[in-house]
């Protein structure tokens, strides 16, 4: 006789006490520069009991221990800052700083002597940096001029980096997408409901891992155009401010960082003046 046990369910993980708490806070901040205050303190709990589950890890310290234990430690590591860092995105969320990329590209066609540079900070899943290679496209053959353009992309989630590198989306993620721009730059992809990006618009896209607090390193500079939206959120104040000067520090005399609109930075910022558009924050950096 075959006896039916009831369902099986994972053992419960006992919620996040307060020294883990810290210690998580502080480790996110040593490597990562992220701050998680305490509202977000459930999502975070969240984020690392899914992945204890997977795992078959009860407690947040042993967790933690498994993080810094050679490669195995740097490869679950990724995967964790892939649960907390990735957010929903979709083809031209933000229709305002779209428009002022457009007309700053507009501007720039004038009198372009040199490729274009473009760079998408915290590019998810390649939804923004397509979205900006797609309107510098569409400003060049509306001015009947070849534009040299390319758009740099960097995220610190491997994995999004990959599925942005495949550049196959569902339907929803084209919601907000002009529909002249779905007929000129996208294809249908072979798996049903999902849409291919042009190979020619793929091209002007370059996808690379990138931490803001390793600027330092980075070999960018002399940008057009940064766009840097839903990034700053994570991080403490002061810090913000100094990621947003160092972003200033890579645009050429006369480029444009766009932030998102709630990452309001209440100090001056140096070498550039706030964009006089309501719709959006953005900094022109200063001519000298």
């Amino acid at each position: 006789m075959t006896v039916h046990s009831s369902s099986w369910r994972p053992k419960p993980i006992a919620p996040l006490p307060d020294d883990e708490f810290v210690a998580w806070q502080r480790l996110l901040d040593e490597r990562l520069g992220i701050e998680v205050p305490a509202h977000r303190r459930h999502f975070l709990e969240t984020s690392l009991t899914l992945r204890m589950r997977e795992l078959g890890i009860d407690h947040y310290h042993e967790y933690r221990q498994r993080l810094t234990k050679g490669v195995s430690g740097v490869v679950e590591w990724m995967a964790l800052i892939d649960r907390i860092t990735v957010q929903e995105t979709r083809f031209f969320r933000d229709a305002d700083a779209i428009q002022l990329m457009r007309e700053h590209i507009e501007r720039r066609i004038r009198s372009a002597t040199r490729p274009l540079a473009i760079w998408s900070v915290g590019c998810s899943t390649g939804e923004e940096p397509y979205s900006l290679a797609m309107v510098a496209a569409d400003v060049a053959e509306q001015f009947g001029k070849r534009l040299a353009f390319g758009v740099t992309a960097t995220d610190i989630s491997t994995p999004a980096l990959l599925k942005a590198r495949e550049a196959t989306y569902p339907e929803r993620k084209l919601l907000e997408m002009p529909a002249n721009y779905r007929e000129q730059f996208m294809l249908p992809a072979e798996q049903e409901g999902h849409w291919q990006v042009l190979s020619e618009v793929q091209a002007r896209c370059c996808f690379t891992r990138g931490n803001l607090l390793d600027m330092g390193d980075s070999p960018l500079s002399g940008m057009d155009i940064i766009f840097c939206q839903n990034v700053l959120i994570y991080f403490r104040k002061n810090r913000r401010i100094e990621i947003v000067n160092n972003l200033i520090d890579r645009l050429r005399p006369g480029g444009l960082l766009i932030l998102g609109a709630g990452e309001v930075i209440e100090t001056p910022v140096y070498r550039a003046e706030r964009v006089d558009d309501k719709r959006v924050l953005a900094y022109r950096r200063r001519m000298i």
